[in-house]
């Protein structure tokens, strides 16, 4: 239940690694910040479910248990108990502008094996109705069924999950159709054998989608068939010494007014020692060889925790290119160049950590895409400031600071942003209530829109004018409070307090936007109950 407190008091995520960007607070569409850079054309999981990155790179869309496994990556844990054990729980949570969300799970433990389900609905239609698809329909349903199973040295499992989209969706004269549906399975078996260990895993991930929009290049059903089998060797050399070798088989189609065919193939050993690793694959793709290297060197002295990583990757060009470019081939690999160097001081309770990193893409594939009378970069340089300390009892200040570029292919857009945060506990009626208040204040400016991600076809665009550019600074004052008893929790959060506090008003309206094609933000005040169970 505490894990649930902090997705639900804030829509900003704090997080080293991924940050959640809304276009609504309602959660249908926005984008992930990965280290700084847009999250598109990138495979990702969310525990042990495969998402194909072409035309899925929101995890928030498709619930709550879809974007924490995404997130923290936590498998559920085997229990060796004899006994049987029913957890169930539901969460219901209603807002403004129709916002009406359920999720439902139920896991069914036995020794050594568990069964788990999960269902999730939202509803929403958006501060400026964009999100009506006239049907009644929810914009967003879920369904997940997930079984493990443990016996020895063998450990097995099998997933599936269907998520069905039908939302209307902002255009220039009026709300258009975005229509998704996807399965995705994944089946993995692992096997140990002293310092040995193997895992085969088969992931299959099917996609129909229909985007009736402008910004759309194709009009019709696009359907998208991913297959990834994967055989992996773990030899545990030493205690902290472990060596990998990973055997990848990608299959990507693509059809829409003809079949695209993509196959690839990858071998990889890594060899880590303590927290530090070194790697090397090399990528066999349409009758061509690559390689990708790289290094992660962690070093901690009394303080002092340094992490330096470089890599060289290649990976396949956005699909989209291939149709809509015909100088593109489909038959190579766009590469890219990693530099990140962490520094962290730990004093026990507080960490500040300091990240410099930079992303260098393909000069060759960008030149033919982007024409040069266009002023942009390939670079994409980021500062991450971020500070953790306990300021009173139990109340905590998190503090982080951004420099992005803007103008790169991997740009959300915002040059800087500046984000506060608290978040106190306390508890009252002799410890039986726990009460939990967050509340976090976003600044973010120095923002360009010349380049930003196209929320239809999920690759970077050029905007069409100068409506892009000099964008006034963001205010963001977001809050909320939650109250449990035993298994039982409410909460209310406030999204926008400034815009909240304008209808009294005590303050001047506050709509900004997060990204030129959708409608402003304003407020959103929702109110939530979650109850548990255990039997």
């Amino acid at each position: 239940m505490k894990k649930i407190f902090l997705i639900l008091l804030t829509n900003y995520v704090f997080n080293q690694t991924y940050e959640i960007i809304p276009y609504d607070w309602g959660g249908q569409f926005g984008y992930v910040n990965s280290n700084g850079t847009i999250l598109w054309n990138k495979d990702w999981r969310s525990n042990r479910l495969f998402f194909d990155g072409t035309w899925s790179i929101y995890p928030r869309m498709y619930g709550p248990e879809i974007e924490n496994g995404f997130l923290k990556k936590e498998y559920k844990k085997l229990t060796d108990s004899d006994s049987v054990k029913l957890e169930s729980y539901f969460q219901y949570d209603q807002g403004d502008y129709f916002l009406d969300r359920l999720t439902i799970g139920l896991t069914y433990k036995l020794k050594n094996r568990f069964i788990h389900m999960h269902g999730f609905k939202r509803t929403f239609m958006g501060n400026s109705n964009q999100y009506d698809s006239g049907f009644i329909q929810p914009p967003q349903q879920t369904y997940l069924f997930t079984y493990e199973s443990q016996m020895e040295d063998s450990h097995g499992g099998f997933s599936l999950a269907h998520f069905n989209t039908l939302s209307g969706f902002p255009d220039i004269d009026e709300s258009s159709l975005y229509n998704s549906r996807i399965t995705t399975s994944n089946i993995f078996w692992d096997y140990s054998l002293g310092k040995l260990s193997a895992t085969i895993s088969l992931d299959h991930f099917l996609q129909r989608y229909i985007a009736s929009h402008s910004l759309s290049q194709f009009s019709g059903a696009r359907y998208l068939t991913r297959a990834l089998y994967q055989y992996k060797i773990l030899w545990k050399i030493k205690e902290k010494n472990n060596l990998d070798i990973i055997i990848n088989y990608n299959l990507r189609n693509i059809k829409m007014d003809s079949l695209y065919t993509y196959q690839w193939n990858e071998f990889l050993i890594q060899y880590n020692v303590l927290k530090s690793r070194l790697f090397s694959r090399l990528i066999n793709y349409e009758n061509q060889i690559f390689f990708d290297y790289g290094i992660k060197y962690q070093k901690e002295i009394g303080l002092f925790n340094n992490v330096f990583e470089y890599s060289i990757k290649n990976k396949p060009v956005h699909p989209y290119y291939g149709y809509k470019h015909e100088s593109i081939s489909n038959t190579t690999l766009i590469s890219t160049e990693t530099i990140t160097n962490s520094l962290s001081m730990n004093f026990g309770n507080s960490v500040l950590t300091s990240k410099i990193s930079q992303l260098k893409d393909d000069k060759k594939f960008w030149n033919k895409i982007i024409s040069d009378s266009i002023n942009y970069k390939l670079k994409h340089r980021i500062i991450d400031c971020y500070i953790t300390t306990p300021i009173f009892s139990k109340t905590n200040l998190y503090l982080n600071y951004k420099i992005k570029d803007t103008k790169s292919v991997y740009s959300d857009g915002v040059g800087n942003s500046f984000s506060l945060k608290l978040k106190n506990e306390f508890t009252l009626f002799n410890d039986i209530m726990i009460v939990k208040i967050n509340g976090q204040y976003t600044y973010l400016y120095n923002r360009d829109y010349s380049i930003n991600i196209n929320p239809i076809e999920m690759i970077p665009q050029v905007m069409r004018s100068l409506y892009s550019q000099d964008f006034n600074p963001i205010n963001i004052i977001n809050a909320g409070i939650a109250t449990q008893v035993s298994r039982f929790m409410i909460s209310i959060q406030w999204y926008n307090l400034l815009e909240i506090l304008s209808s009294s008003g005590i303050t001047t309206t506050n709509h900004f936007l997060i990204h030129p094609d959708f409608p402003e933000l304003g407020r959103q005040i929702n109110i939530l109950i979650r109850w548990e169970f255990s039997d």
